[in-house]
């Protein structure tokens, strides 16, 4: 789903499960700023979010790439929710109007995460990471959501 970069993507398995990667997660969604386009992506991600709101059955089981704090794990650890619950206690795919929705993400735009440079540059080709430095930006804390 664009809005977090152009290039977002949910995965919908035969089995209720939606992999949304940094498109939605259990109590926001991803950050439309990163490449300096937050206005347009905002929009792109609004829709992604009215697509999946008029197709996605309520029981689909939300398996997102990212958690910002304990409060979005399960009680088995996994960070996970079902797309009603998710609807109804995300404070940003509960919004129902896309100029409140644009509002919100605007008003909550926070400054770029530490190690974007880093993870852009190790993504690019530009920099080599070990694999314990790696390991750290991948799993550390989510700066990928609205928060």
């Amino acid at each position: 789903m664009p809005g977090h970069t152009l290039g977002s993507i949910a995965l919908l398995a035969d089995d209720g499960l939606a992999l949304t990667g940094d498109f939605l997660f259990v109590k926001s969604v991803g950050r439309p700023d990163l490449a300096g386009h937050s206005e347009a992506w905002a929009k792109l991600l609004w829709h992604g979010l009215e697509r999946v709101r008029q197709t996605w059955p309520g029981d689909l089981l939300v398996l997102p790439a990212h958690y910002a704090s304990e409060s979005e794990r399960r009680a088995d650890r996994a960070i996970a929710a079902r797309f009603d619950v998710i609807s109804a206690t995300n404070p940003a795919a509960a919004i129902q109007d896309e100029r409140v929705f644009l509002k919100w993400i605007a008003d909550h735009a926070t400054n770029f995460p530490d190690a974007y440079r880093t993870i852009k540059e190790t993504n690019l080709g530009l920099v080599t990471l070990s694999d314990a430095d790696a390991e750290i930006l991948e799993s550390g804390p989510n700066q990928c959501a609205v928060i």
